[in-house]
C-alpha cells in the first residue's frame, strides 16, 4: 500500500449515535477507511438538537473538530428566509464561528480530499476553496429538494403545502447551483446519479450505496402476529409514513387479524406521539438496541410516501433476514427482486395483503427472508462499499 490517504469530513452534525441513517453512513466510512490506514479528521456542526460528545467517536478519527450552533426554526428566522437566496433549513447552518474554524484547521492541516456530508455543507466551499488546495468530494446522502416535494404533493394544509412548495424550489436552486463545485459526487442511488448526469455535471461521478453491518442473532423470540417500523420521527418522511399507515392500514388489517400488533420504534417520539395510540399498537420509542428491536417482530415495513436516498434500517433488516413489506418510495435505492427479496405494495388493500401473507404463511416468509439476507450480504457489506471510496480516491489523487 502507498501513502495514507489524508480526508477531512465535514458534516452537520455529529455521525453517532448510530441510529440515524446519515450518522451510520458518516460513521463507517471513516470507521472502514481507518482500519484501511488512511487519516480522517472530522469537523462538525454540534446542533442542539442532536448535540453530542465528541469523544464517543473519537476513535474513529486521527482529529477532531466541533462547533456548537443552535439550529432551531424561529419565526423570525422563517420570515427572513423570505428575503434570502438562501433556503431556511440550509441558512440554519451558516456559521461565522465554524468558517473561523475550517480557516484554522485547514491552515494548520494538509488534506488529499475534503468530502462534505450532504449538500447543506456546500454553504462553506468558498472558504475551503481559499485556504486548501484539496479535492472537494460531495457524499450525497440523497437529493434534498426531491424528499420536500414530495413531501408538498401530500400536504392538504394550503399554506403549509406553499410554504414546502417554495421551500423545495430554493433548495433546488441551491443544489444545482453548487453541484458544479465539487471535483467528485458520491451519490448513493443510481437514480440520484442519473439526476446528476441530467444537471450536465462534468466532475467525476459514482454511485456507492450504504451498507449493513451483520449482527444477526439466533434463537431471538419473535412476538407473534407482529410488525414493526423503526426510523427517526424526527425526519418528517418517517411521521408522514405512519400516518398514513395507521389512518388508511392498521384498521384493515386488524379487521382481518385481531391479535396483531404494530411496534413502532424511533428517537423524537415524545408525547406528542401518544395519539398513535390504539388496538394493538405499541409505542417503544428511543430503544437501545435497533437490531434486538427489528429480529423480536415477525414482518418489517416501511410505509414511505415520500424521502429521497436510500433507508439504511431496510438493508439492515435485510440483514437481518426479516421479510419486509414496503412502498415503492421506501425501497428506492436498494437493488432488490419484488417478491422473491422483498415485497412491494403501494396502495392500503396492498399492503395489508402483503402483511397478511408474510404473518400467516411461515415458509413464504421464511424464503422472502432467507433471499433478503443472501443479496445484504452479497451487495451491502460496509468493507467493500468503503473500498470503492479508496479506489475513487486514489484514482483522483
Amino acid at each position: 500500500m502507498g501513502s495514507p490517504i489524508r480526508i477531512l469530513q465535514i458534516a452537520n452534525r455529529i455521525p453517532y449515535p448510530l441510529n440515524d441513517g446519515g450518522n451510520i453512513a458518516t460513521w463507517y466510512v471513516a470507521h472502514y477507511l481507518k482500519s484501511f490506514g488512511h487519516i480522517v479528521d472530522l469537523a462538525f456542526l454540534n446542533t442542539n438538537k442532536h448535540f453530542g460528545n465528541p469523544s464517543d467517536i473519537a476513535g474513529e478519527y486521527n482529529k477532531i473538530f466541533q462547533t456548537p450552533i443552535n439550529t432551531d426554526i424561529t419565526v423570525f428566522g422563517l420570515v427572513k428566509s423570505f428575503f434570502s437566496p438562501l433556503p431556511y433549513n440550509i441558512e440554519r447552518f451558516k456559521s461565522s464561528v465554524f468558517e473561523s474554524q475550517l480557516i484554522f484547521i485547514l491552515q494548520n492541516n494538509t488534506y488529499d480530499f475534503i468530502q462534505l456530508e450532504g449538500a447543506y455543507m456546500a454553504l462553506y466551499i468558498p472558504i475551503l476553496k481559499k485556504h486548501s488546495k484539496a479535492k472537494i468530494v460531495l457524499r450525497s446522502h440523497n437529493i434534498e429538494h426531491k424528499i420536500w416535494e414530495r413531501l408538498s404533493k401530500n400536504t392538504s394544509n394550503t399554506f403549509k403545502k406553499y410554504f414546502i412548495e417554495y421551500l423545495a424550489k430554493k433548495i433546488k436552486i441551491f443544489e444545482n447551483e453548487t453541484l458544479h463545485n465539487f471535483d467528485a459526487i458520491v451519490a448513493i442511488t443510481n437514480d440520484d446519479e442519473v439526476y446528476y448526469r441530467n444537471q450536465d455535471y462534468k466532475g467525476v461521478l459514482t454511485t456507492i450505496q450504504a451498507g449493513f453491518e451483520d449482527s444477526l442473532k439466533s434463537n431471538i423470540d419473535k412476538i407473534p402476529n407482529s410488525i414493526c417500523f423503526i426510523g427517526s420521527m424526527q425526519w418528517m418522511p418517517n411521521k408522514e409514513g405512519i400516518d398514513w399507515f395507521l389512518s388508511e392500514i392498521w384498521p384493515l388489517i386488524i379487521a382481518e387479524l385481531p391479535e396483531a400488533e404494530f411496534h413502532i420504534a424511533g428517537k423524537g417520539m415524545d408525547n406528542s406521539f401518544s395519539h398513535w395510540a390504539g388496538k394493538g399498537i405499541v409505542l417503544h420509542g428511543l430503544v437501545p438496541d435497533a437490531a434486538d428491536f427489528i429480529q423480536n417482530h415477525r414482518v418489517f415495513i416501511v410505509p414511505l410516501l415520500s424521502g429521497g436516498g436510500m433507508r439504511l434500517k431496510v438493508v439492515e433488516a435485510m440483514g437481518l433476514e426479516m421479510p419486509i413489506v414496503s412502498t415503492r418510495i421506501g425501497a428506492e435505492g436498494i437493488h432488490y427482486t419484488a417478491g422473491q427479496d422483498i415485497l412491494i405494495s403501494d396502495t392500503p388493500a396492498e399492503i395489508k395483503e402483503s402483511i397478511k401473507t408474510l404473518l400467516c404463511d411461515q415458509e413464504y416468509a421464511d424464503t422472502i427472508a432467507r433471499n433478503a439476507r443472501l443479496r445484504a450480504m452479497n451487495e451491502y457489506s460496509w468493507k467493500e462499499l468503503v473500498a470503492r471510496f479508496e479506489k475513487m480516491y486514489k484514482e483522483l489523487e
